[in-house]
């Protein structure tokens, strides 16, 4: 398992091409992802800071500033812009509903968009883009934002698009945004220490009732070890060179990484999780084990991707060859 990614045996992760959008979008790998920016005192208004939820009225107060900042600034990037499918789309986003284009047909309207650099749009072209950002936008955002006010957003962003006045200061939507930004960096560390508590006791109490199955070694570190089928080569050294196949999981059985399906991953031992260096040289080519991996040796606190703080690992590798 790389330190830096996800992917188990890379130790380079995938180069991908970012293009930059507009209102706070970028696409990458035929999607949307939001930039959370986090210059809320800018008072020329290029920072946006997003918020975790939109339910107060302070809330409400920062939604409204979020999108009238959001659609003022899109006015001059994209003056074909269309507000109404945009608005049209969160709302659709939100509400679960299915998008009026498929994803092939918004990703081409974007790679237009971004083509044209969003000036000299036809009517459809601009019409299709603003409903492609909006139904990702408020589809990646439905999670961190379930409860935001989608009209307060969506009218806000028309008449920061319309140039019309502002129901706030600018003072008062940069302190709105910034309070809220705040209050959600709060929350998601709270959430954060949380998930590391329970995840300590859960990965304690399953390393606890793995050890004691028949065939399970653990070593000095805490690593488990389980042989599912011996192997007859070589065994590695932490310099050298390995390919596997291996499955990823945490404990409750969701698989997060996997090369099943694909070509096996060549990678050098030193450049993995630790539990990975350790386990790989207790093998001989040709076969097969199971690690059970405390977090310790795995991600630790700071998790990885989609393995959560302080996680318990379990993998499956197939050593296929040793290469000095």
């Amino acid at each position: 398992m790389n330190e830096t990614s996800t992917t188990t045996a890379e130790t380079k992760p995938k180069s991908k091409k970012w293009l930059p959008i507009v209102v706070g979008l970028v696409i990458v790998a035929g999607g949307l992802t939001p930039i959370y920016l986090a210059q809320a005192n800018n008072k020329s208004g290029n920072g946006i800071a997003l918020f975790a939820k939109a339910a107060s009225p302070e809330d409400r107060k920062a939604a409204y500033a979020v999108g009238y900042k959001m659609g003022n600034q899109s006015k001059t990037q994209m003056p074909e812009f269309n507000v109404e499918s945009f608005a049209q789309a969160i709302k659709a986003a939100y509400a679960d509903k299915k998008p009026k284009y498929s994803d092939d047909e918004m990703k081409g309207a974007l790679e237009v968009m971004q083509k044209k650099q969003g000036k000299g749009l036809t009517e459809i072209e601009g019409r299709k883009a603003a409903y492609a950002i909006g139904f990702l936008m408020g589809k990646d955002n439905k999670t961190v934002l379930p409860n935001l006010d989608v009209d307060t957003f969506t009218d806000a962003f028309g008449e920061g698009f319309a140039g019309s006045k502002s129901k706030y200061s600018e003072e008062e939507m940069i302190k709105a945004i910034a309070d809220l930004q705040k209050k959600s960096e709060e929350e998601m560390a709270a959430k954060a220490q949380k998930m590391t508590t329970e995840n300590d006791g859960k990965g304690a109490a399953y390393l606890a009732t793995n050890a004691k199955k028949a065939g399970v070694t653990v070593t000095k570190s805490g690593l488990q070890v389980e042989t599912l089928k011996a192997g007859t080569g070589a065994s590695p050294k932490a310099a050298d060179q390995v390919k596997v196949h291996y499955e990823g999981r945490l404990i409750d059985g969701t698989v997060f990484d996997t090369s099943y399906g694909k070509e096996p991953i060549t990678f050098p031992l030193a450049g993995v999780i630790p539990g990975w260096t350790e386990g790989l040289q207790l093998m001989k080519e040709g076969g097969k084990s199971r690690f059970t991996i405390p977090a310790a040796i795995a991600y630790g606190a700071a998790g990885a991707g989609s393995i959560p703080p302080n996680s318990t690992l379990v993998f499956e590798v197939e050593l296929i060859k040793v290469n000095p």
